[in-house]
């Protein structure tokens, strides 16, 4: 129990401490907002494209990546190794996860503190002048809760202050320099980030 409660409190104070990949470039909230100050109502398709991508390549994205292996936990489902990768393609959150699909991995969802660092970490040398990038977390219906994109609960959580909305479908990025999580339209282009 005691050595429970000691990783407990140095995975916070680990949390609270700034580390040698962050940067001060955080967006205001208005610049993620909707412009028009509404609840985003617009729909996700609930299926995914199956048509022939080149996004299967991906070869022309710059990207980084961490190899991480079993004795991190939830980090590698059904592996014993993987890896984060994350791309500096602008993608919408559905093709983003598609990208993911064909590259034999998931968007990335996050079970704890240390894996939301390692993977705003592996975005940030990825995608040095962007400011967020999708994460395997989305909102699908309007009254629903947020899930991994494999549709399971969420056995961890980021979010900004705000930004856990209760309307409306969503879905999530990591902020880059912070690492909180923002829910935002999901038609928006952005980075991503895939456990493969």
């Amino acid at each position: 129990m005691y050595h429970l409660l000691l990783l407990l409190l140095l995975g916070t104070i680990y949390a609270q401490e700034p580390d040698d990949c962050s940067q001060d470039d955080s967006m205001s909230q208005d610049e993620i907002e909707d412009p028009n100050g509404q609840e985003n109502y617009g729909d996700m398709p609930d299926t995914l494209e199956t048509t022939h991508l080149n996004d299967c390549l991906l070869g022309k994205c710059h990207n980084a990546s961490i190899e991480k292996n079993k004795r991190f936990g939830d980090v590698c489902p059904d592996k014993s190794t993987c890896s984060y990768q994350a791309f500096n393609c602008l993608k919408k959150f559905a093709w983003a996860v598609y990208s993911c699909v064909c590259r034999r991995g998931n968007l990335s969802s996050i079970s704890n503190v240390w894996a939301n660092n390692q993977i705003r970490c592996v975005a940030q040398r990825a995608c040095p002048n962007q400011h967020y990038a999708w994460i395997g977390v989305w909102k699908p219906y309007d009254y629903s809760y947020y899930v991994n994109v494999n549709g399971s609960r969420l056995p961890y959580s980021n979010f900004a202050c705000g930004q856990y909305r209760t309307h409306g479908v969503w879905c999530v990025a990591i902020n880059l320099s912070n690492g909180l999580w923002y829910s935002l339209n999901c038609f928006t282009s952005l980075p991503f980030v895939c456990t493969i």
